[in-house]
């Protein structure tokens, strides 16, 4: 139960504390550069449209699947 709690933490949290910490990084570039950037956070529904056995990585640039 305490390996899932830890992993919910780390899913809802991660991003938010990587923006963060890119945060000043970033504000300190634009006023150097005078260019905005943007963090852009991304996420994936793919793992569940994955074949039945799961991904299969040694099979990866297999065509004929």
């Amino acid at each position: 139960m305490k390996t899932i709690l830890i992993i919910v933490i780390i899913y809802s949290t991660g991003h938010f504390l990587l923006t963060n910490l890119l945060l000043d990084t970033m504000k300190k570039t634009a006023s150097e550069s005078k260019k905005e950037g943007r963090i852009i956070i991304v996420s994936s529904d793919g793992h569940n449209y994955t074949y039945p056995e799961g991904i299969l990585f040694e099979k990866i640039n297999d065509e004929s699947r």
